[in-house]
């Protein structure tokens, strides 16, 4: 995994330091921007690196971008040793970037309020769809005989794969009609063969469907068939998924947990519905009432759509950041 010490990561430090002194000894550096770790080695990373930043650093300012929200998680279980040394360098950063309001707190007693700074994950403009293609998708919803659920993440367990795996068979045996789709790859190959087994094992071809990591073209396809985006995620470092932004793009209405800045983008029956975690009952109804009731997915959809377009473009996502930094 990312926190693993391997020798070829520390490699990689030793030879961004270097790099990093060179710049300091040939350029006039106003300031530095450093994307930060949520785990044991990427903390000792930013260590090094910023102890180079801070005995160079002359009148520039520093800015900490962090892409997750599992640092609170990371730090509650470090070392009182890591933790003194991830304070001392932090606090002296200028801004903390975070993504969203909610995942401000994270840094609580770490570095003042007042100097963090919220940045909203984005949608790629290659897969924002057409308004028209969106619209005509959304008004065929009521009349189709076969709702898609989609499933777009890594197959981590704690994304909660297995969760909506085991919904589905309620679902079969219900004979809901509609048919969920996975998209991402497995973290082993173990892990592949028990999803096979239980879809071969509940004879669920006609309800489940593997699609292994796609992109593109593909990807985009995904998207403008989904009809509800599924996402159970308690994953330790959830920040703000964009796969649940993709989807909200693509006129879905999202199944989703309270957790990390999730709620931060999703609120209760305007963008979708909240789930327990692992809680596989409360995963399916949430699933039966919406296809039970499409009208709901039209409305959520259309908000998720409007709610991208005027917050989560790349554009804004842009334009934040470079008023941050101008602001330095």
């Amino acid at each position: 995994m990312s926190g693993k010490f391997t020798f070829q990561k520390v490699k990689m430090v030793i030879g961004a330091l270097k790099n990093l002194k060179l710049i300091q000894q040939r350029d006039v550096i106003d300031t530095y921007y450093l994307t930060i770790a949520q785990s044991t080695f990427g903390g000792l990373r930013d260590i090094a690196l910023l102890h180079q930043i801070y005995k160079k650093r002359d009148n520039a300012k520093i800015v900490l971008h962090l892409h997750g929200g599992g640092f609170l998680n990371f730090y509650k279980k470090s070392s009182p040793l890591i933790k003194r040394l991830l304070k001392k360098y932090y606090s002296k950063a200028d801004i903390m970037i975070v993504l969203s309001q909610s995942l401000r707190s994270m840094f609580n007693g770490i570095i003042d309020d007042n100097r963090i700074r919220v940045v909203e994950n984005c949608v790629d403009n290659d897969f924002i769809l057409l308004d028209n293609i969106i619209e005509n998708k959304l008004e065929s919803i009521m009349s189709k005989n076969s709702l898609k659920i989609v499933y777009l993440s890594n197959m981590i367990k704690t994304k909660g794969y297995l969760d909506v795996l085991y919904s589905a068979k309620i679902l079969f045996e219900r004979k809901i009609k509609c048919k969920v789709v996975f998209a991402g790859d497995f973290v082993n190959q173990y892990q592949e063969e028990e999803f096979f087994e239980y879809v071969k094992d509940n004879n669920l071809y006609a309800y489940v469907e593997h699609l292994g990591v796609i992109s593109g073209e593909n990807k985009k396809r995904l998207l403008m068939d989904g009809d509800i985006f599924i996402l159970p995620t308690y994953y330790p470092q959830e920040g703000q998924p964009i796969s649940v932004l993709e989807a909200m793009s693509a006129g879905m209405a999202i199944i989703t947990t309270r957790h990390g800045g999730i709620p931060d983008v999703i609120a209760e029956e305007m963008n979708g519905v909240f789930v327990k975690a692992q809680d596989i009952h409360n995963i399916s109804d949430s699933i039966i009432e919406l296809v039970n009731h499409p009208e709901r997915i039209v409305e959520m959809g259309r908000n998720n759509r409007k709610a991208v377009m005027e917050n989560h473009l790349e554009v804004h996502y842009i334009n934040k950041l470079i008023k941050i930094l101008n602001s330095c």
